[in-house]
């Protein structure tokens, strides 16, 4: 991040003095041809690596970033909902986006985009207000988590409307640094080897019952066929007609099973890549960790993004925090708090 900001400003500065336009900065972000490809149209090619100003993984990564910050994009993922239980015991279905990065990059609160009230289910936003009630001279403001139901709708939310941001993101970065000192704890070796023979085991013991299975399926049909030859001769007790429904039945099967095999071991093929996907997150965060403390608001918010799904505050802080599911398996299955 520090470093993109660094080329901006150079480049700012080798025109006449004066920053890009905020239209030019999204026209260069959006533009695929900085990845190396060649546009017509709706047409594209290949990567040619010689026109390449950045590689395609970032330019991807760029464009789900800003894909994430969009005004449109709770309304693009307005099916994605699920049912969350309230501080009041009740269920409530809500749109939560996915989200991998922080709403805004902006402002002093650490979390953007990701966190929600415990009382109706609604987002919650970053926000400021004055320190006091009594005027000052400096007028001081300060960081506040803002119900938006509370604030806009008071009738559908019965909690608090405000939360200070700086008692959340306290408890918020604890969690972090826990995350850390765990991640460097982890023996990349170890955890990783043990993670994927745990994933390889499983998978290997459904391959086994998946093709018994199937065995049992097709002596089943063999069994079925012979029938169908007694029944057309006339020596078996069954129709012609009752034979062959029986037989389309176990041939369902059959197929189903086929597939479920072929799925197997589809996945069995892709643990090494997911072991790799693995050891690269462990890497990523062991970054993260030399970097959080000395990191400014901006990055810090991007890091906290990335791996929490979801804050979920109530009333007396109550403080519930939904961690990415990979992270939770990378961490070997430690509590998260």
């Amino acid at each position: 991040m520090r470093k993109e900001s660094a080329i901006i400003r150079k480049c700012s500065a080798q025109r006449t003095g004066e920053p890009f336009h905020y239209a030019s900065i999204q026209h260069i972000l959006s533009n695929v041809m900085n990845a190396g490809i060649l546009r017509s149209g709706e047409t594209k090619s290949e990567v040619f690596p010689e026109l390449q100003i950045v590689s395609l993984e970032q330019f991807n990564r760029v464009a789900k970033t800003r894909e994430q910050r969009s005004v449109n994009y709770a309304i693009k993922c307005g099916g994605t909902t699920e049912t969350v239980q309230l501080e009041d015991g009740t269920e409530a279905t809500v749109v939560r986006p996915p989200r991998a990065y922080p709403r805004k990059i902006v402002g002093k609160a650490l979390l953007s985009g990701n966190v929600y009230c415990g009382h109706c289910g609604g987002r919650i936003f970053a926000a400021t207000a004055r320190k006091t009630h009594c005027p000052t001279e400096d007028n001081e403001r300060i960081a506040i988590y803002k119900c938006y139901n509370r604030s806009q709708h008071k009738g559908q939310c019965d909690g608090p409307s405000t939360y200070r941001a700086e008692k959340v993101d306290k408890v918020i970065e604890q969690l972090l640094r826990g995350i850390f000192e765990r991640a460097k704890r982890v023996d990349e070796k170890t955890i990783l080897k043990m993670l994927v023979d745990a994933s390889a085991e499983q998978c290997q013991q459904e391959l086994k019952a998946a093709k018994l299975e199937y065995t049992k399926a097709m002596k089943e049909l063999s069994r079925w066929g012979d029938l169908m030859l007694d029944s057309l001769d006339g020596t078996c007790v069954f129709t012609p007609e009752q034979v062959k429904a029986r037989l389309d039945d176990v041939q369902a099967k059959a197929d189903e099973i086929a597939y479920q095999i072929q799925q197997l071991e589809e996945k069995s093929r892709q643990m090494k890549p997911a072991a790799a996907d693995l050891l690269r997150e462990h890497q990523q965060i062991l970054t993260w960790a030399e970097l959080f403390d000395s990191a400014a608001i901006g990055e810090k918010k991007v890091i906290a993004s990335y791996l929490i799904k979801a804050v979920t505050l109530s009333r007396g802080y109550g403080i519930q925090v939904d961690f990415n599911i990979s992270e939770a398996q990378f961490l070997n299955g430690l509590e998260m708090g």
